[in-house]
């Protein structure tokens, strides 16, 4: 429930009627004031809906600021763990924005797979009307949404820093022609009695950046390697088994330990030497994948250069780039069909092909095609990105907002008393 409540109100409000599902008819004393509290924070959540949370006019704010409108070709994605808030934000960012319901788009495992490959195709593309997609987890790991966005929202906080990381590289990747911008919505409680909790989370953010380009690895500052036991680890701490210094370290910490991390972490630190780099002759029947593709279509058409009409695929090489292009046959053609109808219009490759190789001649230097391919990748890895520039949106949520407590269970506008609901039922 913690997290339905820290993520937003439509959050919430599913998992307090799903729990009410449960309890429903319980005879257990326990159940029929767990039932009873509930039913309180249900009418507090529905009234809550009928407003703008302060995490929510934050997130309309920063949109309008970085240029995201009508009129604007500015993208961003943001994030959230909830099917109900990814929902609540298509609902009512259009309207907030001046945008239609088409500029925003939802993304989740929900969806069918045809579904979401062709939102994350389509938010790739120059051409989409999408300036606003809302995501799930489902598109932090292996989706790359870089193309044509370099804005990230973190509208909720994962319990990993793991999930963190993967969410990151959506747009924090190689290709990336902007440097990336990453923002995280911070909430702050008037209610000092739950300022702790929230203070978790915050520190969580704050030491993934503050790790992000020392280590290699970010989770290696919780040495958990797994979502699961990332998010089992920041639930003992706010149920306050544990401190927050005992599942989190500080970088050097981790570099400057006796384990496995600190061991592998100095081990990809270490400067490479300067005749790392190979010499010798490439080993094969062909120096290059060009000369190997060109003997190959010889073989087949005989004349490759030759236009389709007079049985050749109008086969041509750029040496210099180590490029080369045809012009797909009919058979070709077919399977090409079977790619994402919008990808084929985008790029058309059922036209024309570019063929990209990469070149390793026989001496090596710093002028290499392949080198400088390899170093740029190097570049890229994990840790070693000095372009993210991350910023942290604090949202108070004090009584000049009106809105709902920031933890279930806070102060009850009919009683005033405050009654805390177990947050992890």
């Amino acid at each position: 429930m913690a997290k339905a409540f820290l993520s937003s109100p439509a959050a919430l409000l599913e998992t307090v009627r799903e729990r009410l599902k449960k309890l429903d008819g319980g005879a257990l004393a326990g159940e029929a004031k767990e039932a009873e509290a509930l039913k309180r924070l249900k009418e507090l959540t529905e009234v809550s809906l009928e407003g703008k949370s302060a995490k929510y006019e934050a997130l309309v704010n920063y949109l309008q600021e970085i240029g995201i409108g009508k009129k604007s070709p500015m993208r961003a994605v943001i994030f959230a763990e909830r099917v109900p808030t990814l929902k609540w934000l298509q609902e009512n960012l259009p309207t907030d924005l001046g945008l239609k319901p088409a500029n925003v788009a939802i993304l989740h495992g929900g969806l069918s797979d045809v579904e979401q490959l062709e939102i994350i195709d389509g938010f790739k593309r120059e051409s989409s009307d999408i300036r606003v997609l809302v995501t799930g987890d489902v598109a932090s790991e292996g989706v790359n949404l870089h193309a044509q966005c370099h804005h990230l929202i973190h509208f909720d906080i994962p319990w990993s820093l793991i999930r963190v990381e993967q969410r990151n590289g959506r747009i924090d990747r190689y290709g990336q022609r902007f440097p990336p911008q990453i923002t995280t919505l911070l909430l702050e409680p008037d209610n000092s009695q739950f300022r702790g909790d929230l203070k978790v989370l915050t520190r969580v953010m704050e030491r993934e950046h503050e790790a992000h380009t020392v280590l290699q690895d970010v989770a290696s500052l919780m040495g958990a390697h797994s979502v699961a036991r990332e998010e089992e680890a920041i639930r003992d701490v706010l149920m306050k088994k544990k401190s927050v210094d005992e599942v989190l370290r500080n970088p050097e910490d981790v570099t400057s330990g006796d384990d496995f991390d600190a061991f592998f972490e100095n081990l990809a630190s270490d400067e490479p030497a300067k005749n790392d780099v190979p010499t010798e002759t490439q080993i094969g029947l062909y120096a290059t994948d060009l000369e190997y593709l060109d003997e190959a279509l010889r073989e087949a058409f005989v004349t490759p250069e030759a236009s389709l009409s007079n049985n050749g695929v109008a086969w041509t090489i750029h040496k210099e780039h180590s490029i080369a292009e045809l012009e797909p046959p009919r058979d070709l053609q077919q399977r090409l069909a079977y790619l994402p109808q919008s990808y084929l219009a985008d790029r058309a490759v059922t036209k024309k092909m570019k063929l990209a190789t990469t070149q390793f001649p026989a001496s090596w230097n710093s002028n290499a095609p392949g080198l400088r391919s390899l170093q740029r990748g190097r570049r890229a890895l994990p840790g070693r990105k000095p372009t993210s520039w991350v910023r942290f949106i604090r949202c108070s949520n004090g009584p000049a907002t009106g809105r709902l407590p920031l933890f279930p269970g806070a102060r009850s506008s009919r009683s005033g008393e405050t009654s805390r609901m177990p947050p992890f039922s």
